[in-house]
């Protein structure tokens, strides 16, 4: 077993796994799930889908020229938000699958059973999960820049419209690639929570992936109640949903940017802002409420895992 790679000697002199060596048995057990290489294959496609669409759109040249920072925007956020809901989907498996899967098969009592303490199990899960979350938003990023640059350069035959890119424009991606980082840590956290609760792979998988789904209807839910008692009390609660908050994130944490276009009348300021992919909470809050309530929830998910790893038993 990949478990006995790495060993620590204890008190009474007997052999324990090391904490490197749990880590790296659930680095090279994720190698081995056939289901994790097929969604990263599948997210290869569906990042690569917008640009390929994008080259089919006519007069793409006249269109980028005309505006070309706000050419920059629309295609770096959109293909960004495209990054982190579907980057979710993929880690929200790959947790209940990674975590799930040893109480199904009931290979945790042996693992357990050799000296690695429960906490220290779940944290090597959870580390080797990461692990795969960066690698997976480095080679998204990487996927999304060179399939950018290869649009430009067939679109317009250069790339001279990187040069529109002014400083703010690459500040702001940074702060877009951070709204992905949290919604890549809160998504894990989740899933986390939700199988070590149901100790199954069936559980995790299932709340992990509708529980922004749900998070979404709840507010079309919540707006038709509001219309019928005519109580703004029901649209204030989506302030308060996780899904909605971090649909809109980037949109309210980045601000438009605004490039002088020339019209049939003029010249005229054009704005494009970054996207927002999803519904978003019904009121409008500043970036402050949305992080607290992001960092409430990722707390409660984070303390649920932790405290029942912690605290329950593996009986079964």
């Amino acid at each position: 077993m990949a478990l006995a790679m790495g060993a620590a000697t204890t008190g009474t002199g007997e052999l324990r796994p090391s904490f490197l060596g749990v880590l790296r048995g659930e680095l090279i057990k994720m190698t081995r799930l056939r289901a994790l290489w097929i969604m990263l294959i599948l997210l290869v496609g569906v990042l690569l889908l917008p640009w390929l669409g994008s080259l089919g759109l006519a007069n793409a040249q006249a269109r980028i020229a005309a505006a070309p920072l706000l050419s920059l925007v629309r295609n770096a956020s959109g293909n960004l938000g495209l990054l982190r809901v579907f980057s979710g989907f993929v880690l929200s498996i790959l947790t209940a699958l990674v975590i799930g899967l040893d109480y199904q098969q009931g290979t945790i009592r042996i693992v357990l059973a050799r000296g690695v303490a429960r906490l220290e199990l779940l944290a090597a899960k959870a580390l080797a999960i990461f692990a795969v979350a960066l690698l997976l938003l480095v080679g998204g990023l990487a996927l999304e820049g060179v399939a950018g640059l290869l649009y430009y350069q067939i679109a317009t035959g250069s790339l001279n419209v990187l040069s529109a890119a002014t400083p703010t424009f690459w500040a702001d991606i940074r702060i877009d690639i951070l709204t992905i980082i949290i919604n890549m840590f809160v998504t894990i956290a989740l899933t986390a929570a939700a199988t070590v609760v149901g100790r199954s792979v069936a559980v995790g998988m299932t709340v992990g992936l509708s529980f922004f789904a749900a998070d979404n209807i709840g507010t079309i839910v919540m707006l038709i109640i509001n219309h019928v008692t005519n109580n703004d009390f029901w649209l204030n609660v989506t302030g308060y949903f996780l899904g909605p908050n971090l649909n809109v994130l980037a949109g309210t944490w980045i601000a438009p940017l605004s490039e002088t276009v020339q019209t049939a009348s003029g010249p005229a300021v054009a704005q494009a802002s970054f996207f927002n992919f999803g519904l978003g909470p019904l009121v409008s809050y500043d970036l402050t409420h949305m992080l607290v309530v992001i960092a409430v929830y990722a707390v409660i998910f984070v303390g649920l895992a932790v405290g029942l790893t912690w605290r329950r038993d593996v009986l079964e």
